[in-house]
């Protein structure tokens, strides 16, 4: 970055080198004009922040549905990308700043916008996952609490793992050998946790032979109670006698279960 010309306010004595230069002492040849245009911009960033999120509850509680509840939901991540601009944008009018200052504001932002659009695909996969909950899943699947926390987990995991190599990237860790090296680890995990896969299928396959859900009293080998929870693993079973039993997945899709 190169000084402006434009004339302070105040006699400014000329900067230092700027390499050497820490923040106290770089703020020392800063010029009022300055200071006054980076806090405008930053204040006007802080509006944008709250102007996107009243604008959309505005919006939504005007027009609701469809694209509003989607900007809805994406307010916190817009108000935050203004706000961010705005105060890079703030920040470059800074220009006696020392010079190791100017790559990390950069880093920074780039940093602080990779997790803005976390947060917005994040909150836009939720409501991805509730769109294709009724348009795929049949009406009993389509409002099954459970199917929709699954998904969106699901959902989440993708995206959160696709932001950690962005972020890795960014910061210039080789990504290709972490995920070589994560794939054969991933190998050797998968053969030793051949009954993990196994439970994981299975609730999925229970969940597509509707077997039973949540709440519903089963019989299976000598247990016969109510499904209090299904989870990936295993499924909660609160038996006749008062005990709570954990069963795995792959014992209910492999041995016959009555649906009382």
């Amino acid at each position: 970055m190169t000084p402006t010309n434009s004339p302070a306010l105040w006699p400014v004595a000329p900067p230092p080198d700027q390499a050497a230069l820490s923040l106290a002492q770089a703020a020392r040849h800063l010029t009022l004009e300055q200071i006054a245009v980076c806090s405008g911009i930053i204040a006007v960033g802080l509006l944008g922040f709250f102007a996107a999120r009243l604008g959309m509850g505005w919006l939504r509680g005007k027009y609701p549905g469809g694209l509003t509840d989607w900007l809805y939901a994406l307010r916190w991540p817009i108000g935050s990308a203004i706000f961010y601009t705005a105060l890079d944008r703030g920040l470059d009018v800074l220009t006696h700043l020392p010079a190791w200052f100017w790559p990390l504001k950069s880093s920074l932002y780039r940093l602080l916008m990779i997790i803005v659009a976390v947060g917005a695909s994040i909150r836009t996969a939720d409501l991805l996952v509730g769109l294709a909950r009724k348009s795929f899943f049949s009406e009993e699947l389509a409002t099954d609490a459970e199917v929709h926390k699954v998904m969106t987990r699901i959902f989440r995991g993708v995206i959160l793992f696709i932001a950690a190599v962005i972020i890795l990237d960014n910061l210039g860790i080789k990504v290709l050998g972490l995920l070589t090296a994560a794939g054969f680890l991933g190998g050797a995990l998968a053969l030793a946790s051949k009954d993990t896969l196994a439970n994981v299928l299975g609730y999925f396959e229970i969940l597509a032979d509707r077997i039973f859900r949540t709440g519903d009293r089963i019989a299976f080998e000598k247990y016969d109670g109510f499904v209090r929870e299904r989870g990936l693993r295993s499924i909660r079973l609160e038996a006749l006698s008062g005990e709570s039993l954990t069963i795995p997945n792959n014992q209910l899709v492999n041995f016959p279960v009555r649906r009382l």
